[in-house]
């Protein structure tokens, strides 16, 4: 039963990130903090995930969508107006983060990869052509935010960690 329902949400987010491709980057973008509409030039910050960063990012995820949810916010959209928020702020910087860009970057990061991630285990058992061209439909993706071999293999290495944060989150 576990398997079928994150194979249904794996599908629908894959979906929902090839439906939206550069918007989607924009929104991403946003919440890390660039807005290049207002300004012309892009304030987002550079951050590549770290141990360290994914460790903190999965320990701060759980509570965070608590009291975010707790303040009325709508964690499914985390968009930039909410993040900046002072109580969302205080929050982020209880568990560590400097600013709201740096948790912002981190979270798009890892909410780039984790579709990826998650076919990738549904994927088990299919033959490799079949994985192959399942998986290489994230790979345009992975370029347009900047996304590493290295990061990627970060959170394969820690799927499971990320992945019972999710569902404490989600709970």
């Amino acid at each position: 039963m576990k398997k079928t329902v994150m194979f249904i949400i794996t599908v629908l987010l894959l979906l929902s990130f090839l439906a939206c491709g550069q918007e989607g980057k924009k929104d991403a973008d946003k919440v890390a903090g660039g807005d290049e509409s207002t300004t012309g030039e892009d304030l987002s910050i550079e951050v590549t995930l770290t141990q360290a960063l994914l460790d903190k990012y999965i320990k701060t995820l759980p509570p965070f969508v608590k009291r975010a949810r707790e303040l009325g916010e709508d964690v499914e959209s985390m968009g930039a107006a909410w993040l900046g928020g002072a109580e969302i702020v205080a929050l982020l910087k209880e568990y560590g983060w400097s600013t709201p860009e740096e948790f912002g970057e981190v979270h798009a990061k890892v909410w780039t990869i984790t579709p990826w991630l998650m076919m990738s285990a549904q994927m088990e058992g299919q033959s490799d052509e079949m994985k192959e061209t399942m998986l290489d439909q994230f790979e345009d993706l992975f370029k347009e935010s900047d996304i590493t071999e290295q990061e990627k293999q970060l959170l394969v290495a820690n799927q499971d960690k990320l992945f019972a944060a999710i569902e404490a989150a989600n709970q």
